[in-house]
């Protein structure tokens, strides 16, 4: 038999992420087993998120829905912990480099690693409640979960009240690395400091998050962070997001950021927050598909400005013009 050749980067099997609308096609055109088998022959990695499975459990049509679940869910994708885990990662290195006397002492990881392992595990846990449709219970965290996709909307408003005024048009000269959010004015009305805009919904993002006992970033933080600590020096943690670290250190943050910028300039629907949560594992593929202009023009806006490697976009058409899309660009990786 001759040998697959294998695409890599970096000595690793390339990962392709496909965005929900994708999926849609996939499921709609029985195409499924297709991709399983042009993605293995080519050597590339199908890469699935929480986010995505979030984004299909809003399906009303049962049989569609159990559909798309079902093809996510399968073992042979690559699954991916959920945003709120990696964010806290990226969060937990930066208080380790920066604010050192902040981590505890001997930390207890075995509640922290039971619940890895329930994000893990092949035969039980989140992946196969997915599989079969079954929603977490409802709990004060879920509940509070519809309140926050609610307040996304309003803030993803405001932020275009805040920043750009009546423009509706998002600019062609658009440069990422130069927005910023002006603080502090003198008398003149004059900006006293710039400060890069990604920084202030990320910090006011992690300062709620830490006044909630069961926010999933707490959940993944407070075994390695003492929270009362960060909490009892929020001057120390405003200097630390707004002026110490780089944009690399939290690109996960940047990258939300740069996502609300650039959708503040179209019309905020149900469908934002999610885009957002997407967004942010960007860093974690290197081919990202869809059918969302808006989010393909993001996409590549953020890979032109960002200060570190994120996934290449693809534009494919709709229906099954968009699943032979996906089969040609993965047969061609290796033509």
């Amino acid at each position: 038999m001759m040998a697959v050749l294998l695409v890599l980067l970096n000595g690793r099997l390339m990962k392709i992420f496909l965005d929900t609308n994708v999926w849609r096609y996939i499921a709609d055109a029985d195409a499924f087993n297709t991709l399983e088998t042009i993605s293995s022959d080519n050597g590339i990695k199908v890469v699935v998120a929480p986010a995505l499975v979030n984004e299909v459990r809003q399906f009303k049509d049962d049989s569609l829905r159990k559909k798309i679940l079902k093809m996510i869910t399968s073992p042979s994708m690559v699954r991916l912990m959920p945003e709120a885990y990696l964010e806290a990662e990226d969060i937990k290195r930066v208080v380790e480099k920066y604010r050192e006397e902040w981590l505890i002492q001997d930390p207890d990881s075995s509640e922290v690693n039971l619940l890895i392992d329930d994000w893990k595990s092949f035969d039980d846990g989140y992946w196969t409640n997915a599989a079969n449709d079954i929603s977490p219970p409802a709990t004060n965290e879920s509940q509070r979960g519809e309140l926050e996709h609610k307040l996304a909307q309003q803030e993803s408003k405001e932020i275009r009240k805040c920043m750009f005024d009546k423009k509706s048009v998002l600019p062609a000269s658009l440069d990422l690395k130069n927005v910023y959010y002006p603080k502090r004015s003198d008398q003149h009305g004059i900006p006293e400091e710039l400060i890069e805009y990604w920084r202030i919904p990320s910090l006011y993002h992690f300062k709620a998050e830490l006044e909630i006992y069961a926010s999933p970033y707490r959940e993944w933080l407070d075994y390695a962070i003492d929270v009362s600590k960060v909490q009892a020096n929020s001057d120390s943690l405003t200097d630390l997001w707004l002026r110490e670290i780089s944009s690399d250190e939290l690109p996960r943050q940047w990258l939300r950021g740069a996502f609300e910028c650039m959708q503040s300039f179209h019309k905020i629907t149900s469908g934002t927050p999610g885009d957002s949560q997407l967004s942010s594992h960007l860093i974690d593929v290197d081919v990202f598909m869809s059918a969302d202009r808006n989010f393909i023009r993001f996409t590549e806006q953020c890979r032109k400005d960002a200060p570190f490697s994120i996934a290449q976009e693809y534009l494919i058409s709709g229906g099954e013009d968009g699943v032979e899309n996906v089969f040609d660009y993965i047969r061609k990786l290796n033509s």
